[in-house]
C-alpha cells in the first residue's frame, strides 16, 4: 500500500498536495515512485515558518505535561518504516535539503516475507538498484504438477534480492543523502497532532516533533490505520 501522509492541522490545506506526492507504491514486485519535489516542499516549509507563528499552546498546557517540546528533536518530515518506499522517500527528500527522519522499527537481520523481485521497468528507472547484492534472472524453468516443463528466455531480465540486503542498501543510501535514521519503534499510541505539528513517541520514550508524518510501514501499518482508517 502507498505510505499514508498526514499534515498537522495547523498547516494550510492547500499544502496537502506536497504530502500526496510523497506516496510510493510497491505492487506485484514492481517498484514505482510518484514524482516529488523536495525543493518545493522545502520552500513551502520555509515560507510557512516565516509567515505563520508556531502555536505552542497545546504543548504548554498542564494536561500535556508528559510531552516536553524542549527535549524533542524537530524535523520537517518523519517517515515511519524503512522499507523500499520509506527509504526511497527519505533519500529523495534529504537530497533536496529537507530535514527528514527515517524510523526503522524492525529488529536487525529479521527476515521479511517477500519474493524480493524487482521488474526490468524499475531497474531501468533506477539503475542504482543493480548495485545492491542480488542476482538478475533472464531465463525461467516452469514445471506443472503433471510434470510438464516450460523453459522461457526473457527479453528483459528482472532482479531478485534478499530483502535484508535490499532494505539495508536503500536505508544506507538515505542515510548518506542526509536523512537521520533511527532504530526505533513507535509506541502503540505514540503520536498525536498538536498546533505545532505531529508529536511522535517511541517505545524507548524518546519524543520527536515534525510537520509532516509519513506512514510507510506496510499494508498493516498502524499509522495508516489511525490516520486514514482501515483499507476498504
Amino acid at each position: 500500500m502507498p505510505p499514508d501522509v498526514r499534515k498537522a492541522s495547523g498547516f494550510p490545506e492547500r499544502r496537502c498536495q506536497f504530502a500526496m506526492r510523497l506516496c510510493l507504491l510497491l505492487v506485484r514486485h514492481s517498484l514505482a515512485i510518484f514524482e516529488i519535489s523536495p525543493l518545493s516542499l522545502r520552500q513551502s516549509l520555509t515560507a510557512h515558518q516565516a509567515a505563520e507563528p508556531v502555536v505552542k499552546t497545546s504543548l504548554q498546557a498542564p494536561r500535556q505535561a508528559n510531552y516536553h517540546c524542549s527535549r524533542m528533536q524537530s524535523f520537517d518530515v518523519l517517515i515511519v518504516g524503512a522499507g523500499p518506499a520509506g527509504s526511497f522517500a527519505a533519500e529523495r527528500l534529504a537530497r533536496g535539503g529537507v530535514r527528514v527522519a527515517l524510523f526503522d522499527g524492525r529488529p536487525p537481520g529479521e527476515p521479511k516475507a517477500c519474493g524480493g523481485g524487482v521488474t526490468s521497468k524499475a531497474l531501468k528507472a533506477w539503475p542504482h538498484l543493480l548495485e545492491a547484492v542480488g542476482r538478475t534472472i533472464d531465463e525461467l524453468d516452469m514445471y506443472s504438477p503433471s510434470g510438464k516443463h516450460l523453459h522461457l528466455k526473457l527479453d528483459e531480465p528482472f532482479a531478485v534480492y534478499s530483502r535484508i540486503a535490499f532494505d539495508t542498501f536503500l536505508r544506507e543510501r538515505a542515510r548518506k543523502a542526509g536523512a537521520q535514521v533511527f532504530a526505533e519503534k513507535l509506541a502503540g499510541r505514540g503520536f498525536k497532532n498538536s498546533g505545532a505539528g505531529w508529536i511522535v513517541r517511541t517505545q524507548s520514550g524518546k519524543e520527536f516533533l515534525c510537520a509532516w508524518l509519513v506512514g510507510a510501514d506496510g499494508a498493516n501499518s498502524p499509522i495508516a490505520k489511525k490516520l486514514a482508517g482501515p483499507l476498504p
